[in-house]
């Protein structure tokens, strides 16, 4: 709303007035507000899952999760900047998740618990970039596509 229209509102009598006013929400706030929120709720997984492997404790525990919020909401919100979506990270993850347990520890990891929370991390970054990349990658083929078949080169699809 601009602000000569929130002041005409706010001109007219109290009766006339709406009680609220509409606030449009942008595609890019909303989008980097759920992946933030997505990473956030995947760093707190991994943290506490960390921070129960290394000691069973309560600080141990807390400790680790913060620590998981922190750096995971910062990639939720640089992966949001780039145009993943916090749906495709989530069932990323949740693939991931699945993987980790079916292959088991993989080489060079400890257990089981690493390998899953690797697994969970590398699902949940690719369900966030791979429909961006791949949008990415089909345009610009599209769009060397046409040049060449401007020049006679090539048909259009």
């Amino acid at each position: 709303m601009s602000l000569e229209a929130y002041a005409e509102v706010m001109d007219a009598p109290a009766g006339d007035r709406p009680r609220t006013i509409a606030v449009r929400r942008s595609g890019m706030g909303q989008r980097l507000r759920s992946m933030t929120a997505a990473w956030a709720v995947l760093g707190l997984v991994v943290g506490a899952h960390g921070g129960w492997r290394i000691a069973p404790e309560p600080l141990t525990l807390i400790s680790h999760m913060i620590a998981g919020l922190m750096v995971f909401s910062a990639l939720g919100l640089v992966l949001g900047l780039v145009s993943g979506r916090a749906r495709h990270s989530l069932v990323g993850g949740a693939c991931g998740v699945l993987v980790g347990v079916v292959c088991g520890p993989l080489p060079g990891q400890g257990s089981l618990g690493e390998s899953v929370d690797l697994c969970l991390v590398m699902g949940a970054l690719a369900g966030a970039t791979l429909l961006p990349w791949l949008q990415a990658t089909w345009a610009t083929i599209r769009a060397l596509s046409r040049l060449l078949a401007r020049r006679g080169h090539a048909p259009s699809p």
